[in-house]
């Protein structure tokens, strides 16, 4: 088991300080860090449920299409389609 890492809640503008230990088991116990000063060791609701986020279930790991339903592409096709679409849209007028 390693200890515990300081890191920063990514969920808002204010940056508050975390303390991070990851179990054995993989799992990762986060609190406040108390010696931050923008959050004194205090949480929001959001940054106290940091840990549920740190698997990758249900997260996409690769470029995508999500039509007709997240088709896997190469990362060259995801950047075409993204460059048409623009273009398409500057076409009528929308910038």
């Amino acid at each position: 088991m390693m200890g515990e890492v300081r890191t920063t809640c990514p969920y808002c503008g204010v940056g508050c300080g975390v303390l991070a230990k990851v179990a054995e088991d993989g799992s990762v116990a986060l609190r406040g860090d108390p010696d931050h000063p923008a959050n004194f060791g205090k949480l929001c609701s959001k940054g106290s449920a940091l840990g549920e986020t740190m698997g990758l279930d249900g997260r996409l790991l690769y470029p995508a299409f999500p039509y007709p339903s997240y088709t896997q592409v190469t990362r060259e096709e995801h950047r075409q389609e993204k460059e048409e679409r623009v273009h398409r849209h500057e076409d009528r007028g929308w910038t």
